[in-house]
């Protein structure tokens, strides 16, 4: 990685356009999958103004830097990280590319401390997905991957044990299932206000997860009582909208029922206090 960083002081411009090719082809790829996921849900934000792009671990709106140079630092970063103590990040300072080392290390810092955990995860700051465990087959391919983004590469992978904390042999199933569980909290936060209060956001992450449901059989069991959710609340949500999944067999129909039955128990529970089950009685 080291050579890299000097390679691309010495040739910067060059370095950067191989990176944006690779960027593109990544981006374009995600939203191809994010197409196919969410072409027969009614109730989406996918192809509307509101569609949420797609990036890995962050989000470059939310940093000093364009997008090419963020997937440098996000590479360099996961080198450190997995390294501890090479201290890349350390070679740009002083050049000017001194705020790609310094958004590095901030990185390193989020991986560190569990801020950037493996997975994915809505953004609502500026409406983004970012997901970071993908199969090799729906990444670019490994000969077009410019070799300062060789170890942003191999994280991503989950066909590859990089040291990071995430899960292994994920096939498109996996990919597509978290998808549609974040463009459920993007579809709810964008028609009501999920945030309000602990049992609104018990039916936003309850309904996210019946979502998981409909797509893959399985029911995610996490506590998210931390987070400020209502654990009771998200139990119950759980409960009527896997039985809504349940009825409606799972698949596409399932997780669009989900979507509108969790949008109106949320108008609901923002400006009313009562159990989650009446809210849904109320539907």
């Amino acid at each position: 990685m080291e050579k890299e960083v000097e390679k691309f002081l010495s040739n910067t411009s060059e370095v950067l356009h191989n990176v944006g090719g690779f960027r593109n082809k990544f981006e374009t790829r995600m939203e191809q999958v994010m197409a196919e996921t969410e072409q027969e849900i009614k109730p989406t934000l996918y192809a509307t103004r509101n569609q949420p792009r797609i990036h890995p671990i962050f989000t470059p709106e939310l940093t000093e830097l364009d997008e090419n140079r963020f997937y440098i630092a996000l590479s360099i970063a996961f080198f450190d990280h997995k390294t501890e103590g090479k201290r890349i990040a350390d070679k740009l300072n002083g050049t000017k590319e001194t705020r790609i080392g310094e958004t590095a290390r901030a990185l390193e810092r989020g991986i560190k401390s569990g801020k950037f955990a493996m997975g994915a995860k809505y953004e609502k700051k500026d409406n983004s997905i970012w997901i970071n465990e993908l199969p090799e087959k729906i990444l670019p391919k490994q000969e077009e991957i410019p070799p300062i983004l060789g170890f942003l590469w191999n994280t991503l992978n989950t066909s590859v044990d990089a040291g990071t904390k995430r899960n292994h042999d994920w096939d498109l199933l996996d990919v597509e299932a978290r998808i549609a569980h974040e463009m459920t909290h993007a579809y709810n936060t964008k028609n009501s206000n999920p945030l309000k209060n602990s049992k609104t956001s018990a039916v936003d992450e309850g309904a996210a997860m019946a979502v998981t449901y409909a797509m893959t059989g399985h029911v995610p069991d996490q506590d998210y009582t931390e987070r400020g959710i209502d654990q009771e609340a998200l139990e119950k949500t759980k409960k009527i909208l896997c039985e809504l999944v349940d009825r409606e067999k799972g698949g596409t129909d399932a997780v669009s029922k989900t979507r509108e039955k969790s949008v109106e128990a949320i108008k609901i529970l923002e400006n009313r206090r009562m159990p989650v089950e009446e809210a849904f009685k109320k539907l």
